[in-house]
């Protein structure tokens, strides 16, 4: 005799699978439904599953407990030592089956994270590049020296890019770590390239010409009958009347 899919008719109600038997079938309901056909709608709070004097909301094919304070858990079954919040400071709660543990927020620390952490006490210090550390209520704070900056004085000031370019008279800038290098250009120099060199204390002016002193160099005011950047040519020499042999 030929088997009839009574499943190809979709018999099961209510999401239920189907499956055929000889000369039959069955439904495998989803949770909340029962019967034959998966039609009959079941009330999980009917057996009172939250405990603890809990509330029992039905939900379609489930159910939620609403627990008084002292209780968690799908079932209000588990005691909850985090009821009265005792970690302080942000701290979280961490429900355990006898008590609770707390983990604390960044810069404190204790059994209910009530003690603030010196940063500044640690053995690696809080601040970097030697700045200095000032410690408060679950933190601290770090006063940069000029050339470092960042919440840990971890940061380069590059110098070389401030308003107030440090290298003076168009000299080249040179950032390092937590400090800069000026090139100084001729006749100059200093760390900011600020002093002038005085070309006119090595006498450059031949001829008896006087040295006049420029900021990164100098000229020379020559005597009558020479001339040249240091009076080094003679302008008689050049009008000698020529004697041939």
């Amino acid at each position: 005799m030929l088997d009839i899919n009574e499943c190809d008719q979709n018999p099961c109600q209510n999401s239920g699978t189907c499956s055929n038997t000889q000369g039959s079938f069955n439904c495998n309901c989803l949770s909340g439904w029962t019967g034959t056909l998966c039609a009959t709608y079941v009330d999980e709070c009917v057996v009172s599953p939250c405990m603890n004097n809990a509330t029992c909301t039905d939900t379609e094919g489930a159910y939620a407990c609403l627990c008084h304070t002292k209780w968690t858990g799908k079932n209000c079954s588990i005691e909850n030592h985090c009821f009265s919040s005792p970690c302080s400071n942000n701290g979280t709660c961490n429900n355990q089956p006898t008590g609770y543990n707390c983990s604390c927020q960044r810069g404190w620390t204790g059994e209910k994270c009530t003690l603030d952490i010196d940063e500044c006490n640690n053995p690696r210090p809080a601040c970097m590049n030697n700045g200095n550390c000032t410690n408060t209520e679950g933190s601290f704070y770090c006063e940069c020296p000029v050339e470092w900056e960042g919440d840990t004085c971890e940061t380069d000031v590059n110098e070389c890019l401030s308003t107030s370019a440090p290298c003076m008279y168009e000299s080249t800038c040179s950032n390092t770590k937590g400090s800069y290098s000026c090139i100084c250009g001729s006749g100059l120099t200093g760390r900011n390239c600020e002093s002038d060199l005085d070309e006119c204390l090595t006498a450059p002016c031949l001829n008896n010409g006087t040295c006049n002193n420029t900021v990164g160099s100098f000229n020379c005011a020559c005597t009558r009958n020479w001339t040249g950047s240091m009076c080094e040519i003679d302008l008689l020499a050049s009008f000698a009347p020529f004697s041939g042999g």
